[in-house]
C-alpha cells in the first residue's frame, strides 16, 4: 500500500509539475526551462502511472505475478540478460567510434568530437573497472 500512495503522489506531482510549467510559468521563465519541466513532469507522469497499473495487475493477478518474480531470478534468464547488455554495449561501442569518425568528417566543432571520444573512453575504462571486481569476487 505504502507503494502505491508513493506512486499516487508522484503521479499527482508529475501533472501538477507539468501543468504549472505550461500555464502558469509560461512567458516567466525562459523556454528550455519551461520544455525541460514539462518533459520531467510527462515522464514522471508515465513512470508512475505505469507502475500504478503494474501493480494493479499484480493484485489482480498474484499466480502469475509470484511466476514471473520467480523466473526473473532464475540463473538462466539471468545469464540471458547478461549477456544480451555485453552485445549491445559492443554494438553502441562501435556506433560511437562510427558516431566520433561522422563528426570528423564533417567538420564538426572540436569539443563535439571530444565528447564522443570521452564517452567512448568512459565505456571502456568502466568495462575494465568491473572487470578488475568482477574478477575478484569470483
Amino acid at each position: 500500500m505504502k507503494n502505491k500512495a508513493l506512486n499516487i503522489l508522484l503521479c499527482v506531482c508529475g501533472i501538477l509539475i507539468a501543468l504549472v510549467s505550461a500555464f502558469v510559468l509560461k512567458g516567466q521563465v525562459p523556454k528550455q526551462l519551461s520544455g525541460v519541466l514539462i518533459g520531467i513532469g510527462a515522464g514522471l507522469f508515465g513512470m508512475t502511472a505505469s507502475n500504478l497499473f503494474l501493480i494493479r495487475y499484480n493484485s489482480r493477478h498474484p499466480e502469475e505475478s509470484r511466476r514471473a518474480d520467480i523466473e526473473s531470478r532464475d540463473e538462466r534468464t539471468i545469464a540471458i540478460r547478461n549477456r544480451a547488455k555485453a552485445m549491445s554495449a559492443d554494438i553502441i561501442q562501435w556506433c560511437i567510434i562510427a558516431l566520433a569518425a561522422v563528426s570528423i568528417v564533417m567538420d564538426a566543432q572540436l569539443w563535439v568530437t571530444l565528447v564522443i571520444v570521452g564517452v567512448f573512453l568512459l565505456k571502456n575504462v568502466l568495462e575494465v573497472i568491473l572487470m578488475i571486481k568482477y574478477e575478484k569476487e569470483m
